[in-house]
């Protein structure tokens, strides 16, 4: 599946292996086994063993730092580790070259896999939160609208208001104990789901966790919500004096010039007396436009993520496909029938060695253009058309600590040869096996020259494709001129963007969660009318009003409240989606921008004002 067509099938000697454990490696956590196939680990008794019959892998070194002050930085410039690994030829004076900060790389992978999941769990939390506090003071309102009897009664026999209201809080309060236990318990079970995705498979037994301290402030601040709230209304309530409530009750607007079962449903939407008799349409529209809202933002960031990964240029590969050169370097015999190809509008070479800069060792890439427009991904600023000019991956700009528009020190490995230059973009570099294009530097071929030896420079070629193009037929002809072309020589999504995609998933199951509750927030809102109001009702049946005049009172509700769901909410998940998307993508480094899906949205504000009226 890795190799397409080109997979020569397995025809070596068939090797017996015991399955003994599961093994969790830096390369894996990171995402490189996505484009350097599967791995394990063996012991050196099976290296001995098949040395004759399997074709194994140039060796490398594996580095654990016994210093834990000791940082990867130092131990790449120290002369002696330089000239230890130069001078063996075992490892062929690759050490340079060849190096990457595994460990860095899986850290730095799995902080923006736990980061992506931690903010989209925030999000989730805060709507949660706010879905819940709204749901919750509505409660309470009702709560109090069905009490006013029994409190007058109170009133009538001596107590204060304070006593009162306290008298009217204890039993909300006790009901809030009871849910918060409830929610409590259910969060501890809950534990053992998270986390997922990357996060997941570097713990590999999560467990249950219990923070004794964290349920305890969510208790006591739920606690005093609901009990102070409760407490505050009712005593607002008993030092209103009746007039004014009358008052308040006279000043529900008439509904101008509207049919008669129009105006009845717009005034019953907007009635505001807090009675046990009123629509509860705060609950309603909120609850709608919650669930409008997050559906929003869940089709946006989940059009994000799969244009993020559809779009290869974003993250580095702004080219049809980087072939396997079956040579030392590209000759000219290769290149020639290359460029004059009309059927390939861009050839280039891309160059890389590594370099210094503000004292952290990185890599530096050069593109040397053959023919049409072939250069690197610049996600902000400019790519640079001078010696003196350089273009910073996101990792890169933040570990020295500048912007664009500085001038930073690039040094070379070899600490003979230094120079100044000015910082003009941030660029998304080309991603190699560590399975990051955040870290690097671009530089023109001149200044690449000037700081590294040529003899140790990587050479990439580059093809971009015209539009259209048998890209099978191509292939088959340029293999003959000696490249290779598999799986890797195409964009593969990078461990890096597909640990985002975690935040497509709780988008989603954000988006799902408030649609269900926007749902049983309408389904409430249109009960609680029939029940409340069946009086009222009544009354305009014995007034002259027909079934159709009464189905077009509920109708008018349900489309006035689709319509303020809908105007409210769609904006405020434009909103949010963007600030996810934003928090998610933050420091990953590539071109990152939020899509929006346009006809999905309008098909979600549709269904919103559609939805009440059905």
């Amino acid at each position: 599946a890795l190799y397409s067509d080109t997979f020569p099938g397995l025809n070596g000697p068939e090797v017996g292996l015991e399955v003994v454990g599961i093994a969790r490696s830096a390369q894996g956590v990171s995402g490189v086994y996505e484009r350097d196939s599967v791995g394990g680990i063996g012991s050196s008794r099976l290296v001995e063993q098949t040395r004759d019959e399997a074709l194994w892998w140039p060796p490398s070194v594996e580095v654990h730092l016994s210093d834990p002050q000791l940082t990867y930085e130092e131990l790449l410039t120290d002369p002696e580790v330089r000239a230890l690994f130069a001078d063996n030829a075992t490892f062929g004076g690759t050490f340079v070259g060849g190096t990457a900060d595994v460990r860095g790389a899986a850290l730095g992978s799995t902080r923006t896999a736990s980061e992506s999941m931690a903010n989209g769990l925030l999000v989730f939390v805060a709507g949660a939160a706010l879905a819940g506090m709204v749901a919750i003071g509505q409660s309470v309102v009702r709560h109090l609208g069905g009490g006013r009897g029994d409190r007058q009664t109170l009133r009538a026999i001596g107590l204060s208001r304070s006593h009162t209201a306290l008298a009217t809080t204890v039993p909300v309060f006790l009901a809030s104990l009871a849910g918060v236990t409830v929610g409590g318990a259910g969060a501890i079970a809950a534990s053992r789901l998270l986390p997922t995705g990357l996060v997941r498979l570097i713990e590999v037994d999560p467990g249950v966790w219990v923070r004794p301290e964290l349920l305890l402030v969510v208790a006591l601040g739920t606690m005093a919500y609901v009990g102070g709230l409760c407490f505050l209304l009712t005593q607002r309530e008993l030092n209103r004096s009746p007039a004014s409530r009358h008052a308040r009750q006279r000043r529900a607007p008439a509904a101008l010039r509207q049919p008669p079962a129009v105006a009845t449903g717009i005034r019953m939407v907007v009635d505001r007396r807090g009675d046990a008799r009123t629509l509860p349409i705060r609950t309603g529209s909120l609850g709608l436009a919650l669930a409008i809202a997050s559906l929003t933002a869940g089709l946006v960031l989940a059009s994000s993520v799969d244009e993020l990964r559809r779009a290869p240029e974003r993250w580095g590969w702004a080219w049809s496909t980087n072939p396997t050169v079956m040579a030392a370097e590209p000759t000219e015999d290769m290149l020639q029938p290359i460029v004059t190809d009309e059927r390939i509008v861009g050839v280039g070479l891309s160059l890389a060695n590594g370099v210094v800069v503000e004292g952290s060792p990185t890599t530096a890439f050069a593109m040397d253009v053959l023919t049409g427009d072939v250069d690197f991904t610049i996600a902000e600023g400019r790519a640079p058309v001078a010696a003196g000019e350089v273009a910073l991956g996101a990792r890169t700009l933040r570990r020295a600590d500048v912007s664009i528009g500085d001038v930073v020190e690039l040094v070379g490995l070899d600490a003979e040869t230094s120079r100044t230059a000015t910082v003009v973009g941030l660029a998304v570099v080309p991603y190699d096996t560590s399975g990051t294009f955040d870290d690097g530097v671009v530089v023109l071929p001149e200044m690449l020259f000037e700081l590294t030896d040529e003899s140790t420079t990587r050479f990439d070629l580059l093809l971009t494709y015209r539009p259209g193009v048998d890209v099978a037929g191509l292939e088959r002809e340029l293999t003959d001129l000696g490249l290779h072309f598999d799986a890797f020589t195409r964009p593969l999504v990078p461990g890096s963007v597909d640990n985002v995609s975690v935040a497509r998933q709780i988008g989603l199951g954000l988006a799902g969660f408030f649609v269900v509750l926007g749902v049983v927030a309408v389904a409430h809102t249109f009960v609680a009318t029939g029940r409340r109001r069946s009086g009222d009702l009544a009354t305009l049946r014995a007034l002259g009003f027909v079934r159709r005049q009464v189905q077009t009172v509920f109708l008018t509700q349900g489309a006035l409240l689709g319509v303020i769901a809908t105007l409210v909410g769609v904006p405020i998940g434009l909103l949010v989606a963007r600030l996810a998307w934003r928090a998610v993508t933050d420091d990953l480094g590539a071109v990152v921008t939020s899509s929006v899906p346009w006809p999905t949205v309008g098909l979600t504000a549709l269904s919103g004002v559609v939805a009440p009226v059905i």
